[in-house]
Order: structure tokens, then C-alpha cells, then sequence
């Protein structure tokens, strides 16, 4: 869930829980909130009123929540807001970052490799196969391993598409 649509249902927590805990009516439905990507309703489940988030982009994904789930919810909402905060104010831009430090690692290597990869697949295996503690040295918080767990096939597009622009500016006159 995006951190926005977690701050909206926070913002709704009233509306939803006088619904939730009210006298559960069938077929009553309420929609408290619709996104492109996500809806929150209400609905009957079992004879107690719940909330629906359901995701519009993928068929059939769909969160209940009982009046005690909500509760806990609303519990843990300020260590949730700050933990989304938290991300996005200070880790989102360190891996950005990384990223970008990642990809200058892999700029300097590739020219030291006698037959460069050419596809994706041969990319993501070089990248797979560079050492994360000779690519960020003296950092705290080392998203390399990840990095290059999760955004190899992203690295490679982007180096592949880099070494061709380059390799098509040193062929013209």
C-alpha cells in the first residue's frame, strides 16, 4: 500500500470504526475511499461488519479487517506513519543514492572486462557477480546486496542502454 493511501485511511479511522462497530446491517455497503489502484469499503463477513481493502489492479487481492484488526491498526499507527516516514525522508534517498554509486561501480568494471556483456541476462549475471563490499565501502547502511538482488534486471537496462549510447558516440565521425 502507498504511504499516502495508509495516511488517508488513518484520516478515515473515525468513519471506519463508528461503521465497524455498529450493528452489522446486510447488503449495506460503504465505500470510504477509491484510489486507481485501491478501494476501501465496508461489508457483512460472517455477521460482523469489516473493512475491505482491495486492490483494483489485481484481481482478486482483497484485505479484511475486523473491528479488532482495526483497533490494532489504529494502535500502531504512529509507528507506522514514522516508519514510512523514516523511509521515504531517509532511506528511499540512500538507496537511491546506492543505486547510483552501484551503477558507476559497474561503469568502471565493465571496461575492465575483455568481452563485455551484450543482453540483459549476461548484464544481470555480471552484476550478480560483482563483490558488494568493494562497491560502497564506509557507509552505515549497505544496500548493495540488495540492490543487486532486487534491481539487477533495472541496473543492466540501464548500463546496457549507457555502454550503447557511448559505443554509438565513439563510432561517428
Amino acid at each position: 500500500m502507498p504511504s499516502d493511501f495508509l495516511r488517508r485511511i488513518f484520516s478515515l479511522m473515525g468513519n471506519i470504526l463508528s461503521f465497524v462497530l455498529d450493528v452489522p446491517q446486510k447488503y449495506k455497503r460503504n465505500l470510504f475511499l477509491e484510489t486507481d489502484n485501491i478501494s476501501l469499503s465496508s461489508m457483512v463477513y460472517q455477521g460482523e461488519n469489516m473493512l475491505v481493502i482491495e486492490s483494483k489492479t489485481v484481481n482478486g487481492c482483497r484485505v479484511l479487517l475486523n473491528r479488532t484488526d482495526l483497533i490494532k491498526l489504529q494502535y500502531l499507527e504512529w509507528s507506522i506513519v514514522e516508519t514510512v516516514i523514516r523511509k521515504t525522508n531517509i532511506i528511499r534517498p540512500l538507496v537511491l543514492k546506492q543505486f547510483e554509486i552501484i551503477g558507476n561501480y559497474i561503469d568502471r568494471e565493465f571496461t575492465n572486462v575483455q568481452l563485455p556483456p551484450k543482453t540483459i541476462e549476461e548484464m544481470i549475471i555480471f552484476i550478480k557477480n560483482l563483490k558488494a563490499e568493494h562497491i560502497i565501502k564506509n557507509v552505515d547502511l549497505n544496500f548493495a546486496s540488495q540492490l543487486k538482488m532486487f534491481a539487477a534486471p533495472k541496473l543492466a537496462e540501464q548500463r546496457l542502454r549507457w555502454s550503447r549510447e557511448i559505443s554509438s558516440e565513439v563510432i561517428k565521425p
